[in-house]
């Protein structure tokens, strides 16, 4: 159980946030929306402005995940619609206490590898070009014209992980050369809230993972609701010589997937907040997991069926320290790594 402190030490009044249903769509719906107050450990209230012309996906008892970047950390917690509201001026929803939560540091001038298209604008003139890099500070473009030094752009791209960043402020620090096109070095100059969320939250989430992609061991993530199994499982894999990511939750497990590159997911077909095909499936539909070897352990072959349907690698009974259950996790986990890019 995650104590109130952890949480409400990244809580501040006004802070832009991002809702997602749990697990996330495909078409990557979210919901911008501002924090505007919290009852400790009972729920967090949020506003948004009224809009005639669309309408929230969110109802009470939905299932959510809660985003946001403070004091220099990303963080995500998951939780529950509680209710919805409308005032004269806003409309507003409760979101139940999150029942787990994670935060990952801002580095400022670390910057990713994006590679994704996007728009500059300067004035009236719209020039097109490709993400190359980025961090929470800046970005390096190139683009298909040159632009003045010490102009003031706006700039517009959709990042990897889905999020429409819309007219962002930048500053042009330089521009040189490169082929047939220009390289741009720019500063992010306005804290548009919302843009500079998604860019904050993007590149620190990135980061994590690619630090953990860098570890000498191959990484496992095993999800069960059991921690006695979970226990017997680490202590087996941690001998073979593997680093061990545990979860309870398939909504934690979208998570740390996202946060960690595993080289191999194990998981109880019996989740405790979702079926184990519609988890699968979920993973399968997500670009960056389409290969990742999954193992669903637990019951018999033909329980597992849905799982296996869905997009599983392999069954196995039970989790259990023979050599066969050690050949076959490194038959997935110990082969050679696909390269991925940070847009992954």
């Amino acid at each position: 159980m995650i104590s109130a402190d952890e949480v409400e030490q990244h809580l501040d009044v006004g802070q832009a946030v991002v809702l997602l249903p749990d697990p996330p769509r495909q078409d990557g719906y979210r919901e911008r929306l501002h924090l505007r107050g919290w009852q400790r450990s009972s729920y967090l209230l949020l506003e948004t402005e009224l809009d005639q012309n669309s309408r929230s996906i969110f109802r009470a008892d939905t299932a959510c995940s809660i985003r946001f970047v403070s004091d220099g950390y990303a963080c995500v917690g998951n939780s529950v619609i509680q209710d919805l509201g409308t005032g004269s001026h806003f409309s507003f929803m409760r979101v139940k206490w999150p029942t787990s939560f994670s935060s990952v540091p801002v580095r400022r001038y670390e910057r990713v590898r994006v590679h994704m298209p996007c728009e500059i604008r300067n004035g009236s003139e719209i020039v097109g070009g490709e993400l190359a890099d980025m961090s929470v500070g800046g970005c390096r473009i190139l683009a298909d014209a040159a632009l003045p030094v010490d102009s003031d752009c706006s700039l517009t791209c959709t990042l990897p992980d889905g999020a429409d960043v819309e007219n962002l402020s930048i500053a042009i620090c330089n521009c040189t050369r490169s082929g047939s096109r220009y390289t741009l070095g720019c500063t992010f100059s306005d804290r548009d809230e919302m843009a500079w969320h998604d860019v904050e939250f993007y590149v620190a989430t990135t980061l994590t993972r690619l630090r953990g992609e860098a570890s000498d061991k191959a990484s496992v993530l095993i999800l069960d609701a059991d921690p006695k199994q979970i226990q017997t499982s680490r202590q087996m894999l941690e001998r073979a010589g593997y680093e061990i990511a545990v979860t309870q939750s398939a909504v934690d497990a979208f998570f740390m997937l996202r946060m960690n590159s595993p080289e191999i997911l194990l998981f109880n077909q019996m989740l405790p907040d979702m079926e184990a095909a519609t988890f699968c499936a979920t993973l399968r539909a997500t670009r960056r997991f389409e290969d990742l070897p999954i193992v669903v352990y637990g019951g018999d072959r033909s329980e597992a069926q849905g799982a296996l349907d869905a997009g599983a690698n392999d069954h196995v009974d039970a989790l259990a320290p023979t050599p066969e259950m050690t050949d076959l996790i490194s038959r997935y986990a110990d082969a050679p790594k696909t390269p991925q890019a940070a847009n992954g």
